[in-house]
């Protein structure tokens, strides 16, 4: 999702910080795990928006699908979302995500950042329907 130029930032700020991840972090704005899972809180406790959208994701990088789909699956618990895998290679993966907007947004997030084994060059989101409850 990031290009390179963003990655180069990303690290020049790194180092520029003394190596500090979190402060790195935060400085990009990236969301901490407790950030999202009180956003997700939120939202969920609001219960303003009750409509739940399907999206398919295509994830396109360099993606060890043996240890990224698992891994989907885990974070896609902890936002109460249900992924459904449609396909799965060492460079795309495809899943379809239902849920209110926020939490997809999440889900998208935490994908693109993903775990250190992979490279997220993208993420394509396509709606599949535009509402479901």
């Amino acid at each position: 999702m990031s290009s390179y130029a963003d990655r180069i930032r990303a690290v020049e700020l790194y180092i520029k910080l003394g190596k500090r991840v979190k402060a790195t972090i935060r400085q990009l704005g990236y969301p901490t795990k407790n950030a999202l899972w009180k956003a997700r809180e939120r939202i969920l406790m609001a219960g303003q928006d009750t409509s739940h959208l399907l999206e398919r994701f295509t994830i396109v990088g360099d993606l060890e699908a043996a240890c990224f789909v698992p891994w989907i699956r885990r974070h896609a618990a902890k936002l109460g979302l249900s992924p459904t895998i449609a396909y799965t290679s060492s460079r795309r993966i495809e899943i379809e995500v239902a849920g209110p907007e926020e939490l997809i947004d999440m889900m998208e997030m935490g994908c693109s950042l993903g775990p250190i084994e992979v490279w997220v060059e993208r993420i394509v989101r396509t709606a599949i329907s535009g509402e479901r409850t």
